[in-house]
C-alpha cells in the first residue's frame, strides 16, 4: 500500500489503513467530472435562455415602438376627426337655431286659419318645408276666388279675342263676355247651337 520514505527510518513498514482504494478515487473523480460537465451544460443553457429572453424583450420593445408609432398616427387622425365633428356640430346647431327663428317668424306671418296646417312635432327642416307649402296656399287663396282649381271658384278670365270683339262693337268687355261669349260656351257644352 503506502510506503513511508521519510528520514526516521521506518520505511517499509505497513501503516494502519489510511489509504483510499484507487477505484473509489477514480469513481469519485468521474462523478465530479460528470457534475462539472452537467454544471457547464446548465450554465450554457441558462446563458442561451437569457440571450433568447433578451432578444425577445428587444423584439417586443421594437414592436411596442411600432405600435406606439401606429397609435400616435391613429390618435392624430382621430383628434382631427373629432375637431371636424365638433366644428360641424357647432355649425349645425347655429343653422338649426337660425332656422327655428325663421320658422317662428314665418308661422307668425301666416293668417290665423293657416297656422293649424303646421303640425307640431316635425323637425325644423320639415317644418320649414310645410310652412312654404302653407304660405303658398295662403298667398294663392287670397288672390284667387273660391271654387277655382287653384284656390277658388271665381269667374274665368276674359279672353283677349272677346275683349277685342267687345271694343270693336263698342261694348263693355265684361258684359260682352257674360252675354255673348260665356253663353255661347254654355250652349255648346249642352249640345245646343
Amino acid at each position: 500500500m503506502y510506503e513511508d520514505d521519510d528520514a526516521t527510518g521506518t520505511g517499509g513498514e505497513d501503516t494502519p489503513d489510511k489509504t483510499v482504494p484507487l477505484a473509489a478515487l477514480e469513481a469519485e473523480r468521474g462523478k465530479r467530472q460528470e457534475l462539472a460537465t452537467r454544471l457547464a451544460e446548465y450554465e450554457a443553457a441558462e446563458a442561451t435562455r437569457a440571450a433568447e429572453a433578451a432578444a425577445a424583450e428587444a423584439a417586443a420593445a421594437a414592436k411596442r415602438g411600432e405600435f406606439e408609432t401606429l397609435h400616435a398616427a391613429e390618435k392624430a387622425r382621430a383628434d382631427a376627426a373629432t375637431e371636424k365633428l365638433t366644428a360641424l356640430q357647432a355649425r349645425e346647431t347655429t343653422r338649426l337655431e337660425a332656422l327655428k327663428a325663421k320658422n317662428d317668424t314665418a308661422i307668425e306671418a301666416l293668417p290665423e286659419d293657416f297656422r293649424a296646417l303646421i303640425p307640431a312635432g316635425l323637425d325644423l327642416d320639415a317644418t320649414a318645408a310645410q310652412i312654404e307649402r302653407v304660405a303658398m296656399l295662403a298667398n294663392t287663396s287670397e288672390t284667387l276666388p273660391a271654387g277655382t282649381r287653384r284656390g277658388g271658384g271665381g269667374k274665368p278670365a276674359i279672353p283677349e279675342a272677346c275683349k277685342a270683339e267687345a271694343l270693336r262693337l263698342g261694348r263693355d268687355p265684361k258684359i260682352h263676355f257674360e252675354t255673348v261669349w260665356n253663353a255661347s260656351f254654355r250652349r255648346k257644352a249642352r249640345g245646343e247651337t
